[in-house]
């Protein structure tokens, strides 16, 4: 009888860590902005199985953050971002950029995980048509946030 107990109780809890809100979603890109002199930002997008997240939120000043603001976007907006993502083949890329000469400037991360695979590209001060660029100036937008389209060029 203890067994049958100590079994039901350890699926109950696996169960409850699959339904848990801070379950790590299917599939999930982060974006990370930090200006040398300005606090930065991070946006997170992601594909819950059961719907598709947009959550974003501002670094404090101790240097952690917190998604505080979230929507639900649809499944088109989500697409087209993995649509970009294929355009400027992100699982490939490598994970610096070519080094710049800036003496400030802001960094941008955009890390992805999808099908147990993570990559992160590092960019400082991306141009325009960088690929990092161009998938955190969508996120941004789809965010639209004043104070993060200030960083679009």
């Amino acid at each position: 009888m203890k067994q049958i107990i100590i079994i039901i109780s350890f699926l109950f809890f696996c169960v409850s860590i699959n339904t848990a809100e801070g379950f790590k979603p299917e599939e999930y890109y982060r974006l990370i902005v930090q200006p040398s002199f300005d606090r930065g930002f991070v946006i997170k997008i992601e594909n819950t199985g059961k719907e598709y997240k947009l959550r974003y939120g501002w670094f404090k000043s101790d240097g952690t953050y917190k998604l505080d603001s979230s929507k639900i976007i649809s499944q088109e907006q989500w697409n087209s971002f993995l649509e970009l993502l294929e355009r400027v083949k992100f699982f490939e890329a490598p994970e610096h950029g070519l080094p710049k000469d800036i003496l400030d400037g802001t960094m941008w991360n955009l890390t992805g995980y999808r099908n147990s695979v993570k990559h992160t590209l590092s960019r400082h001060s991306p141009d325009k048509y960088n690929l990092v660029y161009e998938t955190g100036a969508y996120l941004i937008n789809l965010c639209g946030s004043d104070g993060m389209k200030k960083y679009l060029k």
